[in-house]
């Protein structure tokens, strides 16, 4: 899901767009779990007591999903400006509504809604 060579180039805007919204909600999806919340939480906790702990979860979480949406606009934009707005619709998309999901304010499916709006504005912003 969160491999790169699985998925294609854009080859113009509206089907970056499209592939974008796609991917934004299989990202939301998967990270919204709550399994991967609770983990999540835990995770922080333990930052300070383990090394590179952070490193390893960014780099096999948004860090693969950031690589993930560059590859969606490789074709679209230079390499820094793919790697610039991929990161900027990943968290675009994730937005307050995943802040208040992580602090367990809301479920993930209160604000399903939220999120849909949210990635389909990022992914409207990021191929502009």
């Amino acid at each position: 899901m969160l491999t790169p060579d699985r998925y294609e180039c854009a080859e113009t805007p509206e089907e970056a767009k499209s592939m974008l919204i796609d991917y934004g909600h299989i990202v939301v999806d998967l990270i919204t779990r709550r399994d991967i919340v609770m983990l999540f939480r835990m995770m922080v906790g333990e930052i300070n007591h383990f090394s590179g702990l952070g490193d390893i979860f960014y780099e096999g979480g948004p860090g693969q999903a950031i690589t993930v949406i560059e590859r969606i606009l490789a074709k679209l934009y230079c390499p820094e400006e793919a790697r610039l707005r991929a990161g900027a619709f990943f968290w675009a998309s994730l937005g307050d509504a995943y802040e208040r999901v992580l602090l367990g304010v809301v479920s993930a499916e209160d604000v399903s809604e939220t999120f849909d709006k949210q990635i389909r504005l990022a992914a409207g912003i990021v191929v502009r």
